[in-house]
């Protein structure tokens, strides 16, 4: 999917993706750079994907969230991944 918006104020998405990395969908979150607005997590047993999530406030309502998946050299990707299909789902916003 494309960017999501997300009605919710900019600190309360970025909770809300963190928790949906960790606790929805499983990830561990390498990198929480809220000054820079990223988020980073590694997926599966050997943490082959990573997803990388930008988010973006709109405005005092309403947060822009860009998911990517990424995978290491080498590796071959997949067409779609169902980390981001999870946390899109989880995250519920409107693309």
């Amino acid at each position: 999917p494309g960017p999501l918006q997300i009605g919710l104020h900019y600190d309360d998405a970025y909770a809300r993706v963190v928790k949906g990395l960790e606790v929805r969908i499983g990830g561990a979150v390498r990198a929480d750079d809220r000054a820079n607005r990223r988020v980073e997590a590694s997926f599966g047993l050997t943490f082959t994907e990573r997803l990388a999530c930008s988010v973006e406030r709109i405005d005092d309502e309403r947060t822009r969230v860009t998911i990517e998946a990424r995978w290491p050299a080498g590796a071959v990707p997949k067409e779609r991944s169902a980390y981001v299909d999870a946390l899109a789902a989880y995250l519920g916003g409107e693309a």
